[in-house]
């Protein structure tokens, strides 16, 4: 009985203990509901930024959304009285401030066009960069305008007219606008599915990084614009090029249609580019030596340069006066062909076969010349002949050019008699000119000469018959 007793004891007190955790949680679950934008606040990372507004027309802390270029980058945390104005408190994403810049600006906007939910849009200004001072003052800060103080603010005949074209709009409708709604309502879905596709497209991969980047671009081109009239001639001249570009569609059309069949060519044409480039490397490095020896040389030709030019201006005038030979020179060389290729027979064969090597020969003179000759070949030896000549062509009077010689008496002048005085003293002279010593004083003991050695006798008749034995 008493463990029943016990257990019926401690039943009550367990119960009641799961009563209080129920409790427990049921209030902690609404106040996590209840106070969940502030829970979300508090947990998202990021930095804060005050801005002083004029009033904080219809921010709500932990509600309102923070904006840049209308992509959610934060939220608002706090919203406290500042006099007449507030300090709003924003905590947003690390990198936005690295795109608003220097100076950036702060403008309450509603959700909608005809108001709703508000949120603070910060738009960059001043020097790019990052935006360090994390405070905005109200004179770059910005509330919405309401209706009714526009209202206010018009005339009587603007607010009248107003009324007017409120109702000829609905008029409008009842007429041909609702056919027109009708037709815009069934395009519609058609329409929109590609222009979300587009849409979808400008937030780029990183939807939250991406479109904001150019944007940030966009506004900072707009700054680099020249504030002055350079950008209206630049307009202008953009005008100019589009009215142009429109005058040659046609032309452009076809270029275009063409554009795939050029396509591979042009690739075709790369490649072989590719291939002559890399040849034109491997060229240009072995050329590198070369091209570096040419500096040198190119400043040592300068002065020879510098120094022909009086040459080279002379010699304008002499090439204009050789124009006139040059071009008749032209018709002779063609007619002289025909007389080329009748030498090119069988003159040339007997000059290459008989002159040419009589030319290269060595020089042995024969009857009275054959006590001289030469080891040099016979082309050289005319030549000094005629180099002998042109130098006794050299004397130059009044009357022009005159051979010089000078005239004189020698062994051969005397004529008339059986022998010269020449030809004796070669026959005198012969036995120095025999390849065995001769011996001409008879032995001591009257023995006959040794045969083939001539005797004084035979000198003396030689002599007698003139050398012609």
């Amino acid at each position: 009985m008493r463990p029943a007793s016990a257990l019926r004891a401690f039943a009550p007190s367990t119960s009641a203990r799961l009563g209080v955790v129920l409790v427990v949680v049921t209030v902690l679950a609404a106040v996590g509901l209840f106070s969940k934008d502030r829970i979300g606040s508090m947990l998202m990372p990021g930095s804060t930024i005050e801005v002083h507004f004029d009033r904080a027309y219809k921010l709500r802390p932990d509600v309102s959304r923070v904006k840049v270029a209308y992509v959610v980058v934060g939220k608002v945390t706090a919203v406290e009285k500042d006099g007449d104005g507030a300090v709003v408190t924003l905590k947003v994403e690390d990198d936005v401030l690295d795109s608003l810049g220097s100076e950036p600006s702060a403008t309450i906007r509603p959700t909608t066009l005809l108001g709703g939910s508000y949120f603070v849009d910060l738009e960059p200004g001043g020097d790019p960069g990052a935006f360090e001072a994390r405070s905005i003052p109200s004179s770059r800060t910005a509330v919405p305008v309401e209706l009714d103080k526009v209202a206010r603010a018009l005339q009587p005949a603007a607010l009248k007219g107003m009324q007017v074209a409120t109702g000829e709009l609905e008029s409008s409708l009842e007429r041909t606008g609702r056919r027109a709604l009708r037709r815009l309502l069934e395009t519609a879905p058609d329409t929109l599915a590609p222009a979300a596709d587009v849409l979808r497209a400008t937030r780029g991969e990183r939807p939250h990084h991406d479109l904001r980047s150019i944007v940030s671009g966009l506004e900072n081109t707009a700054r680099a614009l020249p504030a002055d009239d350079r950008l209206d001639a630049i307009l202008g001249d953009l005008a100019v090029v589009m009215s142009v570009l429109g005058r040659r569609s046609p032309e452009l059309a076809a270029a275009i249609a063409e554009l795939p069949e050029t396509l591979p060519a042009t690739e075709a044409g790369l490649h072989d580019l590719g291939r002559t480039l890399t040849t034109l490397r491997e060229v240009s490095a072995e050329t590198r030596p070369l091209v570096r020896q040419l500096r040198t040389t190119l400043d040592t030709a300068q002065p020879v340069i510098w120094d022909s030019r009086p040459l080279v201006a002379d010699l304008r005038g002499l090439i204009q006066s050789a124009r006139p030979l040059l071009d008749d020179l032209v018709p002779t060389a063609i007619s002289a062909d025909h007389v080329v290729t009748d030498i090119g027979g069988p003159v040339i064969d007997r000059v290459n076969r008989e002159l040419v090597p009589w030319l290269r020969s060595d020089y042995h003179g024969k009857g009275p010349y054959s006590m001289s000759e030469t080891d040099e070949p016979l082309y050289q030896e005319l030549a000094y002949m005629f180099a002998n000549l042109d130098r006794a062509t050299g004397m130059v009077d009044n009357n022009g050019h005159a051979i010089s010689f000078q005239p004189g008496v020698g062994s051969s002048s005397i004529g008339g008699t059986p022998i010269s005085i020449e030809q004796m003293f070669k026959i005198l002279t012969a036995a120095f000119y025999l390849p065995e010593p001769v011996e001409t004083v008879p032995p001591h003991d009257g023995a006959p000469s040794a045969p083939g050695t001539p005797s004084l006798n035979d000198l003396l008749d030689d002599l007698l018959a003139g050398g012609h034995r």
